[in-house]
């Protein structure tokens, strides 16, 4: 082993030209990859608490019909099972509101919801002017609108406020609650009340459209045990049940799309990035068959001889992986600071985990594409020390085998990059129909050109027969070159796919803003005043 390290020193002093090229191939890999990985788990962070805060609790259960004793019973019988705790119930209807003084004949529907003391569970009621939210706000019959409510009915903090013709007083102005999704639709703005006061005030009775919500807090082990329990509970009433992996779930889709492209792009980089580890091991160990049969003459086993150039190689991914790393954290701190903000409060940080399994990766990678060529060692003869001839050209089985296990790891390696068998096996084929047609294509390109020499001058014949010459990287530097301008083009396209089918999946024609119940002779003046206030005419139907 000592002679192993010493002869890689040697070795890497020797050659770091050559060998500089390796290293920078597995820093941009391992770069990349760490970047892509902590930058999705930083988002994915930030949607997991986005998503408790959009559902207000760990689980939803939901009911459009009040809830009888046996619903109850059947209820608290699966809470005691699996166990809660902490618990919120909430109402939602929708009500007619109107101000609260003489003459008044203006009155909005707005979707009423009632509160407890315990609400919320997760994220916090955001009030104009940064008040601090408290439940005491809402005691005996107070409210907190939305500004849109204090705009049409022309009130103000403190004014009094008809709901369903009780009177409530409007004692702040509520700009965010929990438990409300910023993109769902709305019959009217939002008034927010104490729970006991609107079940006191009569608006629950005959053909009312109320949804009854109980917000539960569990732990994790318990919240899917927890929701298959409330499914076999209630398996024929109208009760649903939403937990905030659920609400998670319609946000990280894309996430999910997502985290599998850029992580098979990373992916992808390294694997260039191990066609040059490739390249340069081949004509490394082209340039170093004298100095391998000179050590066999002296005594040196070919185990001995490739355990040196291995240790060489996995250093070089090591220290290469290590400026990756720093490569990575420089990457996340130069990202445009408001990136992210639509998500909160989001710190990028190099992720821990993410680098871990890269750097193992870029070592994986390293050893797989070196190995082929670092095998043809053991097939240099000390006789080459007397006589110069080329290496052995027939079959070399451990070469194939081991060509074979490399192809099966990295097939693994993709698999566990984009998280999925499937597209690994997709990505992987594409991947290697694409360099067997760039090598086919460096063949032909070789034969064309010695064709075209023999009609040539001497400088532009010797140079384009040095193409064809033994020894020569004209394959590999196709391959890697092709590949590359492959990879980019391809990543452009894919962009452009994804971006259009996000925008087809948004809507072009969806819309921002709802009037409803426009009379006949409202129809004409209510257009007019749109016109040219919109960027698109708006549709009236």
């Amino acid at each position: 082993m000592r002679f192993a390290l010493r002869l890689a020193a040697r070795e890497a002093r020797a050659s770091w030209r050559r060998l500089l090229f390796f290293f920078l191939s597995l820093t941009l890999g391992v770069g990349t990859m760490v970047t892509v990985r902590s930058l999705v788990e930083s988002v994915r962070g930030a949607l997991s608490r986005e998503a408790r805060g959009l559902l207000a609790a760990d689980l939803l259960v939901a009911t459009s019909r009040p809830w009888d004793e046996a619903l109850r019973a059947r209820l608290e019988a699966a809470l005691a099972r699996h166990g809660a705790r902490a618990r919120s119930e909430t109402l939602l209807t929708g009500t007619m509101a109107s101000p609260a003084r003489e003459g008044a004949a203006v009155a909005r529907l707005v979707e009423l919801r009632g509160l407890d003391a315990a609400f919320p569970l997760y994220g916090r009621v955001e009030l104009e002017g940064g008040t601090p939210y408290r439940h005491d706000l809402l005691a005996g019959r107070g409210a907190l609108v939305s500004p849109e409510l204090l705009a049409q009915l022309d009130l103000r903090v403190g004014d009094g406020l008809l709901l369903g013709g009780e009177r409530f007083n409007v004692r702040g102005v509520a700009l965010r609650e929990p438990g409300r999704r910023p993109s769902a639709f709305s019959l009217g703005p939002r008034v927010l009340v104490d729970l006991a006061d609107l079940r006191a005030a009569g608006l629950l009775g005959f053909g009312a459209r109320a949804s009854h919500q109980l917000l539960l807090r569990v732990d994790d082990r318990d919240l899917e045990p927890l929701r298959a329990d409330l499914r076999r509970a209630f398996p024929e009433e109208f009760v649903s049940i939403r937990s905030w992996k659920t609400t998670e779930s319609q946000f990280g889709q894309g996430l999910d799309r997502a985290e599998g492209y850029l992580s098979l792009v990373g992916f992808a980089v390294l694997v260039l990035g191990g066609v040059g580890v490739s390249s340069v091991v081949r004509v490394f160990v082209q340039e170093k068959r004298h100095s391998v049969a000179i050590l066999k003459c002296l005594g040196a086993r070919p185990g001995q001889v490739l355990l040196a150039y291995l240790l060489q190689i996995v250093g070089l991914a090591l220290l290469g992986g290590g400026l990756g790393l720093l490569l990575a954290r420089l990457a996340l701190g130069a990202l445009p600071a408001g990136l992210l903000d639509p998500l909160g409060d989001v710190p990028l940080a190099l992720s821990w985990s993410a680098a871990g399994q890269s750097l193992l990766l870029g070592v994986l990678v390293s050893l797989l594409f070196a190995l082929p060529p670092l095998l043809e060692v053991r097939r240099v003869k000390p006789l080459l020390v007397l006589r110069d001839e080329a290496a052995p050209a027939g079959p070399d089985p451990l070469r194939r085998l081991v060509l074979g296990l490399a192809l099966t790891a990295l097939l693994a390696l993709a698999a566990l990059s984009a998280g999925s068998w499937q597209t690994a096996l997709v990505a992987s084929a594409g991947f290697a129909l694409v360099a067997l047609l760039l090598l086919l294509l460096s063949t032909l390109l070789v034969r064309a050109t010695g064709l075209l020499a023999r009609r040539l001058r001497f400088p532009l014949k010797q140079a384009l027969l040095r193409l064809g010459r033994p020894g020569n990287t004209t394959r590999p530097v196709v391959l890697a070159l092709g590949l590359g301008s492959f990879f980019v083009l391809a990543l452009f396209d894919l962009r452009a796919q994804l971006l259009r089918q996000l925008d087809l999946q948004r809507g072009r024609g969806a819309a921002d803003l709802f009037l409803i119940d426009v009379q006949p002779d409202q129809a004409g003046p209510l257009l007019a005043f749109l016109r040219g206030r919109t960027p698109l005419p708006a549709r009236l139907v």
